[in-house]
């Protein structure tokens, strides 16, 4: 009889790019969690705790095993850490962008000197 093979595990450490890194170990801990058919629930706060390193573990080492190991345990996790790493909103990519286009407007080195000329040119100064 072929036995099924656990599934790797995937860490989260919350340090480097969480806005980018947390939102994808969060839906692969979540699905980890939905194939493990004979995962409790109340297995299932335990089971996010130990994927869970650093600051990212630093931010939900304060509660007990009891709170969550307890049914529903795993909700209290996902707050904590929702919280800790929220997500960035479309706004807040968007500015980010725009301010990263003015540094590098602002540092780029004068046009070529043909480019002087056209404006020259455009402007009447020729």
């Amino acid at each position: 009889m072929a036995s099924m093979e656990q599934p790797a595990t995937r860490r989260f450490s919350g340090s480097g790019d969480t806005e980018r890194e947390y939102p994808k170990w969060k839906k692969w801990c979540r699905s980890a969690m939905a194939i493990r058919d004979k995962l409790p629930p109340t297995a299932r706060g335990p089971f996010i705790y130990t994927l869970l390193d650093g600051p990212a573990l630093e931010a939900v080492d304060h509660l007990s095993f009891e709170d969550y190991s307890a049914t529903g345990g795993e909700k209290l996790l996902w707050d904590l850490l929702d919280a800790r790493f929220p997500e960035k909103d479309k706004s807040d990519e968007m500015g980010e962008a725009l301010r990263a286009m003015s540094r590098r407007a602002v540092s780029s080195p004068a046009p070529p000197q043909g480019l002087e000329l056209t404006r020259a040119h455009y402007r009447g100064d020729v």
